[in-house]
């Protein structure tokens, strides 16, 4: 009985058993799983491989496509991207595209192949243009060189001619240089004659001018030689005295309205004896100033200046050269103007007083040595030059006033303001003596005029003035310089002969006093 019990190793045999049957089991199951999926790999490297493969060929489709599109970007891209994709590069482009309805290659390739066949029709037309126009070309060649061949033909013609017309001209001109060199030949003789006969008569001219210069120096010479014996003078007596009222110092002359007499016209006074008006101041006795216009012939004047011992008296002729009834007297001045002998110039009051008389100046040069031409007298006028008449007929005098000595000034504009002056003084006494005008000083002027100076002014320092006190002056300053105050030894003109006493004639009769017949 105890044979038949299980035992241990009963127990181990079937543990052993059922282990390898679990064991085989489960060995078979894992190699029927590997066995799967091996399978399943195999199959899977296969899809792989052709996916791969598949994939790779879409990939050389798209390389190829960007090669033949243009574009090699490594992106391709998604239609609405705009970075630097394939597709953003390609919708670029077609947006260049003109007139393209249809943004895709198709279309555009479309488009441009009719732009293309477009251009090409129009191509087509301008060569057959161009072939019309190039057998126009060629007739117009062929055209051109007919008359090419003409125009040879005719400049070689013409240069036959020229080289025979410059053959004839060169004969021509050896002919003519033969002419002027014989030509030169005698202008050269005729200018050394002409020069010959020029530096003679310069020499004659010379000659003759210092001739006519030294005759013109003995006939001023002796003209004023002649004029200071005889005083020649062609003026007449503008009137004369008709009443001398003594006690007021007024007179009355035949002048008045119908002579047109102004108001203040000044005449020196004449004896009745008088050689001649306007000759010197001999013969003046006076000096009136019309004051009041009485009627046609009768005016009041003044007595300015009187002769104590030749009083004015009625029938003395009177005279100015200012005025003369119905003319506008003109004259020239040239010089300084100092009418009062006071160093101050007076030319402005020289003008009034020949405004007051009617009168005017045609040619004057004035303080600063420069010659003027009056158009209207005394506002109008012109710097006088060479091309201007100057002294004329109409001019009455030539009135010289102070001219200055360029030694006594010390500044150079002075001197040449001076220069000036007497190189004018110069010109216009030969334009007085060519036109025989009378040369007049100032003063003889003044005094014919009847003009006495109005002020008797001292100015301390200043002693060549007829009017200045020579003495008697306080100084302003203790040893200020007032100038000469030394008697000057001239005894006034009241207590000298200078003033002629009244000549009067013996009767031939003796005082009762000392004859027979007197009272014891």
């Amino acid at each position: 009985m105890a044979a038949n019990k299980p035992t241990a190793v009963h127990f181990a045999l079937i543990f052993f058993v059922m282990a390898f049957l679990i064991a085989a089991v489960a060995a078979y199951m894992q190699t029927k799983a590997i066995a799967e999926n091996e399978a399943r790999w195999e199959k899977a490297q296969k899809d792989a491989q052709a996916a791969k493969k598949a994939q790779q060929d879409l990939d050389d489709q798209v390389q190829a496509l960007k090669r033949v599109i243009g574009y090699l970007s490594e992106n391709v891209g998604y239609p609405n991207e705009e970075d630097g994709s394939v597709l953003a590069q390609a919708k670029a482009d077609l947006e260049k595209v003109p007139n393209l309805t249809e943004k895709t290659y198709r279309a555009a390739v479309a488009q441009l192949l009719t732009d293309v066949q477009n251009l090409q029709k129009e191509r087509d037309a301008v060569n057959t243009d161009k072939l019309k126009e190039h057998e126009e070309l060629l007739a117009l060649r062929s055209r051109h060189e007919q008359v090419n061949d003409q125009y040879k033909q005719q400049a070689q013609k013409a240069e036959k001619d020229l080289r025979d017309l410059i053959a004839k001209k060169e004969e021509e001109i050896r002919a003519k240089e033969t002419q002027l060199r014989q030509l030169r030949d005698e202008y050269n003789r005729v200018t050394r004659e002409m020069d010959e006969l020029v530096d003679a008569h310069r020499k004659e001219k010379k000659r003759l001018e210092q001739q006519i210069s030294f005759l013109n120096r003995q006939v001023d010479y002796l003209r004023a030689r002649l004029d200071e014996a005889t005083k020649i003078s062609f003026e007449e007596p503008d009137g004369e005295i008709t009443w001398v009222d003594s006690g007021t110092g007024m007179v009355w002359i035949n002048l008045g309205s119908a002579d047109n007499l102004p108001r203040r016209m000044t005449f020196s006074v004449y004896r009745k004896t008088h050689h001649g008006v306007a000759r010197g101041k001999d013969d003046i006795k006076g000096a009136i100033e019309v004051t009041r216009i009485i009627d046609a012939h009768t005016a009041e004047a003044r007595i300015m200046d009187n002769d104590i011992y030749d009083p004015i008296a009625k029938g003395d002729p009177i005279y100015t050269p200012l005025w003369n009834p119905g003319q506008r007297l003109r004259f020239a001045v040239v010089g300084l103007i100092d009418l009062d002998g006071d160093g101050e110039y007076d030319r402005q009051r020289f003008h009034d007083l020949l405004l007051a008389a009617g009168a005017s100046l045609d040619n004057e040069v004035d303080d600063d040595g420069n010659r003027i031409r009056y158009i209207h007298f005394p506002d109008e006028f012109v710097p006088w030059d060479e091309s201007m008449p100057g002294l004329d007929v109409h001019t009455k005098f030539l009135i010289v006033g102070e001219i200055p000595d360029p030694s006594q000034a010390t500044r150079q504009e002075d001197i040449d303001r001076i220069n000036r002056i007497i190189k004018h003084h110069k010109q216009m006494l030969e334009e007085a003596r060519m036109q025989g005008t009378r040369v007049v000083s100032l003063s003889d002027f003044l005094a014919w005029m009847g003009y006495r100076p109005q002020r008797r002014l001292y100015i301390p320092g200043m002693t060549q003035r007829p009017y200045n006190l020579k003495a008697g002056a306080a100084s302003a300053t203790v040893g200020e310089a007032v100038g000469n105050r030394t008697s000057t030894g001239t005894v006034s003109g009241l207590f000298t002969r200078k003033r002629k006493l009244r000549y009067s004639p013996s009767t031939g009769q003796t005082s009762k006093r000392y004859s027979g017949g007197g009272v014891p």
